[in-house]
């Protein structure tokens, strides 16, 4: 539903703010850690399904926090969940790789994810010109298909979801993460206005 030139500014928005926590970033992991230029999307959340795709079939690490504000609602940051473990993996090359998620491992994954999140959301915010207040973030491993049905929504009820296709690189190694916002139609409606005021 964003034009091209909308999807641009947009993604320059986003870029801004993730290039401020590639330092944070590369500390936390103890390796030089770069951000792809992200891609976005506003679409039905109903479209979900089709946007992951690649992660069919998959379990997902997805980090979770619980937004208030302008944009009352849900973000989560979707990861495959083999990647999110090779990702882990690479964070403590210090130590034998594990097959699994240990307690340190998604403590560390889940403040990856919530950097990248926050740091999402103090585009939104400065676009909205209000801040967005969220929760603490939880880790949540489940299938893809598990995670589509908790955020399954009345019918009754228009709900979209901004998309953020977020690609980056540590130690030439390559992980996509998704970025999803899910918005009602009050809030799709405001930042609809919100960017097209920021033209």
């Amino acid at each position: 539903m964003f034009t091209m030139q909308q999807q641009d500014a947009l993604a320059g928005l986003f870029m801004s703010r993730c290039e401020q926590i590639v330092p944070s970033l590369s500390e936390l992991t103890g390796h030089t850690v770069l951000l792809e230029v992200p891609r976005i999307r506003l679409q039905p959340l109903a479209q979900l399904p089709d946007t992951l795709s690649e992660l069919a079939d998959n379990d997902v690490a997805a980090v979770h926090q619980v937004l208030a504000g302008p944009l009352a609602s849900d973000a989560l940051l979707v990861l495959n969940l083999r990647k999110a473990v090779a990702l882990t993996n690479l964070l403590s090359a210090d130590r034998p790789s594990l097959p699994k998620l240990d307690a340190s491992d998604r403590e560390a994954l889940t403040e990856v994810a919530n950097n990248l999140i926050n740091a999402c959301l103090g585009a939104l915010s400065d676009l909205l010109h209000n801040p967005i207040a969220f929760a603490v973030p939880h880790l949540r491993l489940i299938s893809l298909s598990g995670l589509l049905h908790s955020l399954a929504i009345s019918e009754d009820d228009r709900h979209d979801g901004l998309v953020l296709t977020v690609d980056f690189l540590l130690r030439e190694s390559t992980l996509r993460s998704y970025l999803i916002v899910v918005l009602d139609s009050v809030a799709t409606n405001r930042l609809l206005e919100a960017v097209e005021l920021a033209r």
